[in-house]
């Protein structure tokens, strides 16, 4: 391994112009500019600059002013085999720092720590900053829990998974410049912020939130000049930097005679934000914390000893939405509407639990509800999402509740026709029939809209790629699963005009959906489904890659991957660092509006397949954690009503076994698309 390096030049002893660190993983220059220090250079691997410009270590801002942090002198405190670490001592004066900057052999980040303690109470902001190179986008990465980086670019990390802002290495030759903080911090104070202005990322601390710069009302006078950073670090020139634009100045109160501590990971990797996720969790030491819930084996009879005698079941019908409630869960009551897609996706995975245990209900209710699908089929080939008991009318759950679309529960007649072929060497042409005329309905639809779109003189349409959905976005999930559908065919039939629409359909999935799935883009409220569409997207590429060796879906799958990685750590770390190693999934937050738990579920398969076809380790642990946690939020209270259910979601650290959120399924022991994505990862990892 290489050793790491420090080189001083020009100046003082005490103060040299430019002071350059070094190992095998990346390189960085230190320039002196008055009495502070600029970091002018970082380059990932020791070639490739990822800054456009020089930015100082440290900035201050309180609204009136805004100065870089006075360090006027650094000494070499460790230069070993280990590393190399840099203290630049404070300064005299109401506001006091103390700033270390280590750079440790065979790792691909900066590690500055900076401590500093006020006087007085003020209100404003300390960060480090860095002004990405012109190829990168700044994005939000993992999830953000109902903070956004959005115009005015705040992101408080008490509100994220893994606390990472960094810049999309998709224009910028494969290198990721990244913000992050270790991950055995308490990071209740500290925040990240992105300058849509500028295009600045920043890392911060203060207490409580931010909120919008002070505004001075109409006709007050404006403050003494010498008010502010000047007074405060007892300086005298006036400010050489303009005011930001307005929406994007940052107010933190700061108490007085309180240490705040700014510990911020400033990363430079060659690759793609899998290497970023391997290299997170080696210089974190990361590692995943498999809890003893119950075995996969233990969870799958007791779902199935839930669905044969606990589940409410409508004979010759399926399961409504609605199950028994859990005893220590709110409200009471079974039944409510029966989800026709979630119960056809349920008849698919109950067959291949009779191909398994050979047990005469399974397959008894798995043919039932797929009668009742096909009997609830229309003449033009669509197929209804809700049947309502009550009034015995079919209708649609509404925009907000289900994400997958129509093409979810064509899927599953397809992958259900070749489950019987294989199994039982019965050719169930009722099976293709159905998928072929719901099939051929969304090909019309997206043709008439295509000539809608060309009546109207356009060429070309964002939209003209969609096919009909069912209160889905036309940009998430319910794209996908239809490209899934025209995959299973084309495989099916070999007809020709299956390939030709999936081609173009895949073009205009990576050229408008790829992205906004993979980097965290669009409305907040809809940023929730974003998983479900990672996990179908990474299924399509694994389909593709094994039908054609292609190698470009391989490399989507990777792309997409590290994703979940990010996304399903709980969002609250503070609670874990001094109880844990690694994160535990099952005390952290099972994200998600509609159905969060089958979201964090279904994507075991096909990490557990990714990791099969990469050689890749990674994607198999990740899946295998996935499934050791899951059990988490089952019913194991044996005599109860829902005992083997599953809850569709739960919450931590405050031990809630359900979201507490005001949604009317709170608590209840769901049967939708938790369920079967249960069954299919459960059978996928006991068989």
């Amino acid at each position: 391994m290489a050793r790491t390096s420090v080189k001083r030049e020009g100046g003082r002893e005490e103060a040299p112009d430019t002071i350059t660190l070094v190992n095998d993983r990346l390189s960085a220059t230190l320039r002196r500019e008055g009495d502070t220090y600029l970091l002018s250079s970082l380059c990932a691997g020791g070639e490739y600059e990822l800054l456009s410009a020089p930015s100082p270590l440290l900035f201050c801002d309180d609204g009136k002013e805004q100065r870089s942090v006075p360090l006027p002198r650094v000494a070499v405190a460790q230069e070993d085999a280990a590393g190399v670490r840099l203290h630049f001592p404070g300064g005299e004066g109401p506001l006091r720092f103390e700033v270390s900057l280590t750079l440790a052999t065979g790792r691909p980040f900066l590690d500055l720590a900076c401590t500093f303690q006020s006087e007085r109470d003020w209100e404003g902001v300390v960060t480090l900053s860095c002004l990405p190179h012109k190829g990168f986008l700044p994005a939000a990465y993992p999830w953000i829990a109902g903070e956004v980086v959005t115009d005015r670019g705040f992101a408080h990390a008490n509100a994220m998974g893994v606390p990472l802002l960094m810049g999309d290495p998709r224009r910028a030759d494969d290198h990721v410049l990244a913000l992050g903080f270790p991950l055995s911090e308490c990071y209740r104070d500290l925040f990240f912020h992105y300058d849509p202005e500028t295009r600045r990322v920043s890392a911060g601390c203060g207490e409580g939130r931010s909120r919008p710069g002070f505004v001075r009302p109409a006709g007050e006078a404006a403050a003494d000049e010498r008010r502010g950073w000047r007074r405060l670090l007892g300086r005298a020139e006036p400010p050489e930097a303009a005011a930001p634009p307005e929406g994007s100045r940052l107010s933190i109160p700061y108490r007085a005679g309180r240490t705040y501590r700014l510990p911020v990971q400033i990363w430079a990797v060659v690759g793609r934000y899998r290497n970023l996720a391997g290299e997170w969790m080696k210089a974190t030491g990361f590692t995943f914390d498999y809890p003893t819930i119950r075995p996969p084996e233990e969870a799958l009879a007791m779902t199935l000893e839930f669905l044969e005698r606990g589940a409410p079941f409508i004979a010759g019908k399926g399961y409504p939405i609605r199950a028994r409630r859990y005893e220590r869960a709110p409200g009471s009551g079974d039944g409510g509407a029966l989800h026709l897609y979630g119960n056809m996706a349920l008849a698919c995975a109950l067959y291949r639990c009779w191909v398994r245990f050979r047990q005469d209900w399974m397959r008894e209710r798995a043919l039932a509800i797929t009668d009742f699908v096909i009997g609830a089929q229309r003449r033009d080939g669509h197929i209804p999402e809700l049947w309502d008991p009550r009034s015995d009318d079919f209708g649609t759950l509404g925009e907000g509740f289900h994400y997958d679309g129509a093409g979810f529960c064509t899927d599953a007649l397809v992958r259900l026709y070749l489950e019987r072929r294989e199994a039982e060497r019965v050719d169930d042409v009722r099976l293709r029939r159905a998928a072929g005329d719901a099939l051929g309905l969304y090909l019309r639809v997206r043709k008439s809209r295509m000539d809608y779109e060309r009546r109207r003189g356009k060429r070309r349409h964002d939209e003209e790629m969609s096919f009909p959905y069912s209160g889905a976005d036309r940009t998430e999930a319910a794209n996908v699963n239809i490209l899934i559908v025209l995959e299973r065919f084309r495989q099916l039939t070999e007809d020709r005009r299956y390939e030709i629409v999936r081609e173009d359909a895949e073009k205009w999935l990576l050229h408008h959906v790829y992205h906004q799935m993979s980097w965290r883009d669009g409305d907040p409220l809809r940023r929730g489904l974003e998983v479900r569409s990672l996990v179908r997207a990474i299924e399509y590429c694994v389909m593709r890659y094994q039908a054609t060796q292609g190698k470009r879906y391989q490399e989507m799958a990777e792309m997409l991957a590290p994703a979940l990685f990010f996304a399903l750590v709980p969002k609250d770390l503070e609670w874990c660092a001094g109880r844990t190693r690694g994160l535990l999934l099952a005390n952290g937050e099972w994200r998600g509006l509609a159905a969060p738990l089958s979201d964090c579920v279904a994507p075991i398969t096909a990490l557990q397949r990714l990791g099969k076809l990469a050689n890749d380790r990674f994607y198999a642990q990740l899946g295998d954690y996935l499934a050791r946690v899951a059990p988490a939020a089952q019913c194991d209270e044996r005599g109860v009503p829902g005992y083997g259910g599953w809850l569709p979601a739960v919450n931590a650290p405050d031990a809630h076994p359900f979201p507490l959120n005001g949604h009317a399924c709170d608590g209840e022991v769901c049967v939708t698309s938790i369920v079967p994505a249960i069954l299919e990862a459960l059978l996928y990892v006991t068989r």
